[in-house]
């Protein structure tokens, strides 16, 4: 992913960089950043505590922080991504929406907002093919969106 960013036009930003590291031991000084993102990164982690706090750490006091990922709900089973050759597996959990209020705010983090979407929010509709599991059980979430303060 960070090879493929470095040669996208027009996401370039002054000062800014590209690292790649574990959640889990981030390389950034204490008190860092005024805004974190997190996409579809929880779901590989075995234990949320060890990610959130790392994100807390990094993140100054009153930063905000911005959670997506797949809805423990979503019958997927595995997160696959091709590459130039053939199809790497990544190892996912499923982590309750319960475990995830209770790490969120057992690590400094202050919930401002949930949200699950499903597949009638969506605007653009995937492929039936390709995401199937999605339109069998339409009536479960898909993903889901925190917001947070430190």
């Amino acid at each position: 992913m960070l090879r493929l960013q470095k040669h996208r036009k027009g996401c370039e930003y002054e000062g800014s960089h590209l690292v790649q590291a574990d959640i889990c031991a981030l390389p950034f000084k204490n008190l860092t950043f005024d805004h974190l993102l997190c996409t579809r990164v929880l779901s590989h982690l075995d234990c949320l505590d060890h990610g959130l706090k790392e994100l807390a750490r990094t993140g100054k006091k009153g930063s905000g922080c911005l959670i997506t990922d797949v809805h423990p709900d979503h019958p997927y089973t595995h997160v696959s991504i091709k590459n130039e050759t053939d199809r790497i597996f990544i190892k996912t959990y499923k982590h309750s929406v319960t475990d995830l209020m209770n790490a969120i705010s057992s690590n400094g983090f202050q919930l401002l907002r949930f949200e699950e979407y499903f597949l009638r929010d969506l605007l653009w509709k995937p492929p039936k093919e390709r995401f199937g599991k999605i339109y069998d059980a339409p009536e479960r979430p898909i993903f889901y969106i925190c917001s947070l303060r430190r």
